[in-house]
């Protein structure tokens, strides 16, 4: 998100248009908030799934 909010106070593209900035940012975070749960995810789900092999 740092790279997006460098990016936004400058009014680089894609934040170059007044009109639709501040929702081309709320799409930006939005897309990078899912994109690391997914990984997080990922990783709670590769850590719990051998715990529970263990136990059986």
């Amino acid at each position: 998100m740092e790279g997006q909010r460098r990016l936004f106070p400058v009014l680089a593209a894609p934040y170059d248009d007044p009109a639709t900035r501040d929702e081309e940012l709320v799409k930006a975070i939005t897309r990078i908030e899912q994109a690391e749960m997914g990984q997080w995810t990922q990783v709670a789900v590769g850590q719990t799934v051998p715990r529970q092999n263990q136990a059986e």
